[in-house]
């Protein structure tokens, strides 16, 4: 799916309940074609243990080499 791939985190949020992290990728399609998208992910927490995560991003980016 890529050649290369980075993230950078753009904005954390922390408390007792968990966190969020905003952040961009951006990496190269396998076969070419630049891709940037960006999201965010949530990790729930309780007694100090992870009990969930999930991830939110701009799937637009993934509908072909024009997009995103």
């Amino acid at each position: 799916m890529f050649d290369t791939i980075s993230t950078e985190f753009t904005r954390s949020l922390d408390d007792d309940r968990g966190s969020s992290l905003e952040w961009t990728s951006r990496g190269t399609r396998t076969g070419g074609g630049e891709l940037t998208y960006t999201g965010v992910t949530v990790i729930d927490v309780a007694n100090e243990q992870g009990t969930g995560v999930r991830t939110y991003y701009d799937s637009a980016a993934f509908l072909g080499p024009s997009a995103g």
